[in-house]
C-alpha cells in the first residue's frame, strides 16, 4: 500500500510524507507506461503525462482543501500546488499507480478493465486519524495508464467541471460521494 501524507506549508515552510511502504497487493512487473495486458496484478505504476500547454486551477474546493486534506486555502495559489495536480510533478519518495481490476460488461466477463485516466498518487490520512479517515489521491484525466485501450487517458474540461461541481453538491445534500479538491 502507498501512503503519503502530505501537510501545508508551516513554519519550515516543508512538505512532510510518509515514504511508501511495500506493496501489500501485487503490482505489475512492467514499468513501461504503454497500454498492455496486465496479468495476475492488480496495480501498475503510471506516472501521469504532463500538459505541453500552460495549466490553469479552475477550481477549488475550500472545504476539501481545509478539513480533508488539512491544508490552507491559500496553498492552492502556489506553484507546486499546480503542478501536483496538473501531473506535472509528483510528491518526492512517492509513485504513481493506475488501478486494475475485472467486471461484467453487457452480461459477459470483461476481463480486464482499470483506471484508463486516474493515477492515485497517495493515500492521504488527514489529522482527524482517530476516526481512521483516509482518502485517496487521484489525478483524473491525467495521460495514459495500461488500461487506456483506445482513449489517450485525457478527460475534457467540461466533463471535469461537471463532475466537481456534483459531487460538491451531493455533499451539501448529505449524500456519501468522492470530493474533489480541485479542477
Amino acid at each position: 500500500m502507498l501512503k503519503l501524507l502530505v501537510t501545508s506549508p508551516g513554519d519550515t515552510g516543508e512538505w512532510t510524507r510518509l515514504i511508501p511502504e511495500k506493496a501489500v497487493l501485487p503490482t505489475d512487473p512492467v514499468k513501461e507506461n504503454n497500454v498492455h495486458k496486465v496479468k495476475n496484478c492488480v496495480f501498475s505504476i503510471a506516472f501521469s503525462t504532463p500538459f505541453q500547454s500552460r495549466v490553469r486551477l479552475v477550481a477549488v474546493s475550500k472545504e476539501v482543501l481545509e478539513y480533508i486534506l488539512d491544508l490552507d486555502l491559500s496553498v492552492s495559489e502556489t506553484d507546486d500546488f499546480i503542478q501536483l495536480v496538473s501531473g506535472r510533478k509528483i510528491v518526492f519518495g512517492s509513485t504513481p499507480l493506475a488501478h486494475r481490476y475485472g467486471d461484467h460488461q453487457f452480461g459477459i466477463w470483461a476481463d480486464q478493465f482499470g483506471d484508463g485516466r486516474v493515477h492515485l498518487i497517495g493515500i492521504y490520512m488527514n489529522r482527524d486519524y482517530m476516526q481512521d479517515e483516509k482518502w485517496e489521491l487521484q489525478l483524473k484525466g491525467s495521460g495514459k495508464t495500461p488500461y487506456s485501450r483506445n482513449g489517450n487517458g485525457r478527460v475534457v474540461l467540461r466533463s471535469s467541471v461537471r463532475e466537481f461541481l456534483c459531487s460538491e453538491a451531493l455533499h451539501y445534500l448529505r449524500t456519501p460521494t468522492s470530493r474533489a479538491a480541485s479542477c
